[in-house]
């Protein structure tokens, strides 16, 4: 598996896969910046580009997959099915997913075609341009945040970023569910510990660290508390695996309950810190709208709405819009409602005992959902609970070995000792614990084609091929 290249036509084709999976992945993330233009390429360059992609990945790497990307080929094989077993019209409208979803496979796969080096510089220039855009975003929402306005998208005249002045409310950012933009903010953060270790100038880490300072201002104002519990986790397996390495405790039952009194303290310290975080920027936000002496109409009409977009000066004192005002036990015992869900996609698998093998049409997976809920959701928020209603127990089963096998792999390399499984390496752990901990009530993993979703299986197939070098094993 990863022994010289026989084929010379393979070693042309690795760089160019690579490539190509690095422009996919902007195309993806730039989405919201202009959804018509971006729409039109999706349309024409897109659907010319993928099948290529993946015709040459497979052609290139059959019979040299590890099991994990072996398990999502046959992911991608059974959904392709899953969707001709439901009829003729569900593979027509469920057809983008069909080809979209190859594409898990053909980004954990660039992983394979890179050399060690190579895929250092390769995650390193896609994170350094990832939280160039993050910072950007950060930036901008936290003006909106603190200034209480609504910007305007030059491009597409839709909401860019807002904040109402009135009440508490979380960060609309681009008009995407705040759960959701929060993790674009939790990659940024994940992903620092891997550049800071990767600068070898110290001057380089500078913009790092405030990269991660922004991110982390704009995960704040999500009020996301299933990103920010996720995030508190892996600041304490970071904090751990710093401890580990440094070597200072060499008894393993002391390091074990080092480690385990750090977790305890980390989780919920760096989880009320944005509860501190929230308050600091209300009392910021009040100061600067008490000193502001211009008026919000002379700004120009796309960044700014009339005068009652800001706060009026009697009422600048007060900073309860920052403030979390849900109830905290109330929404923890039933997850925001997700438990009731959970025991929905039950029901349906009960009341429908057909969709346990060939699953349902997208557009049907909350039709029996959404009979027996209060209120309408879009989805299971689960990753793996979608994965059973929507493609059967098959489904369920594939997406759960891949995840126990990854999930085996992250283990072993961040409590490894191969001097081949650098810091920095061990540090692509965080990312994908944070997802993973993220699709527990998200439906992420598996059926979307967000350059999220795209980011977990690049790390994943990154993470993979360091893993089988150090521990090739059988299959190898």
């Amino acid at each position: 598996m990863f022994g010289k290249i026989p084929d010379q036509r393979e070693k042309y084709w690795a760089p160019l896969h690579a490539a190509g999976i690095f422009l996919l992945f902007f195309f993806l993330l730039l989405k919201p910046v202009n959804l018509y233009l971006w729409e039109n390429l999706r349309d024409t360059y897109f659907y010319v580009v993928v099948p290529p992609l993946v015709a040459f990945c497979l052609y290139f790497r059959w019979g040299k997959n590890c099991v994990e990307l072996r398990a999502l080929l046959a992911f991608w094989i059974w959904y392709f099915i899953s969707r001709l077993l439901n009829g003729g019209q569900v593979f027509v409208d469920d057809f983008d997913g069909a080809l979209n979803f190859s594409l898990y496979f053909a980004f954990a796969s660039a992983g394979f075609v890179l050399r060690p080096e190579q895929r250092l510089r390769y995650l390193t220039c896609l994170g350094a341009v990832l939280a160039v855009w993050l910072s950007a975003l950060s930036l901008i929402s936290l003006y909106a945040s603190l200034f209480r306005l609504t910007l305007i998208n030059p491009i597409t005249e839709k909401v860019l970023c807002s904040m109402p002045p009135d009440g508490f409310s979380r960060l609309d950012l681009f008009e995407q569910n705040p759960n959701y933009t929060a993790l674009w903010f939790f990659i940024g953060l994940a992903l620092a510990p891997f550049l800071f270790l990767r600068c070898k100038r110290r001057l380089w880490r500078v913009p790092v660290l405030l990269s991660a300072l922004l991110c982390y201002l704009g995960l704040t104002l999500t009020y996301s508390r299933n990103t920010m519990m996720a995030f508190s986790g892996c600041a304490a397996m970071l904090l751990v695996l710093l401890l580990i390495n440094s070597g200072r405790i060499r008894s393993r039952r002391w390091l074990a309950a080092a480690s385990v009194c750090l977790i305890l303290v980390t989780i919920p310290a760096v989880y009320k810190s944005f509860d501190l975080t929230a308050g600091l920027l209300g009392r910021i936000s009040s100061a600067v709208l008490a000193e502001e002496d211009g008026d919000p109409a002379e700004l120009p009409v796309q960044t700014a709405l009339p005068v009652q977009t800001a706060l009026p000066a009697g009422e600048a004192e007060d900073v309860s819009v920052f403030e979390d005002n849900r109830d905290f036990l109330e929404e923890a015992s039933t997850l925001s409602g997700r438990t009731r869900i959970f025991k929905s996609a039950f029901i349906t698998m009960i009341r429908e005992p057909s969709r346990l093998l060939k699953g349902c049409g997208s557009g049907d997976v909350m039709s029996v959902s959404r009979q027996v809920l209060p209120k309408a959701y879009n989805h299971m928020h689960n990753a793996w609970l979608e994965a059973m209603v929507l493609t059967g127990l098959p489904g369920l089963a594939i997406t759960l070995l891949f995840s126990v096998l990854l999930i085996w792999r992250m283990v072993r390399v961040y409590f490894s000792k191969d001097p081949r499984l650098c810091l920095a390496v061990k540090c692509l752990t965080l990312p994908l614990a944070g997802i993973f901990a993220y699709s527990m009530l998200e439906p992420l993993l598996f059926f979307e084609t967000e350059f999220c979703a795209q980011f977990f299986y690049l790390c994943a197939g990154m993470l993979l091929a360091w893993a089988y070098e150090a521990s090739p094993g059988k299959s190898a």
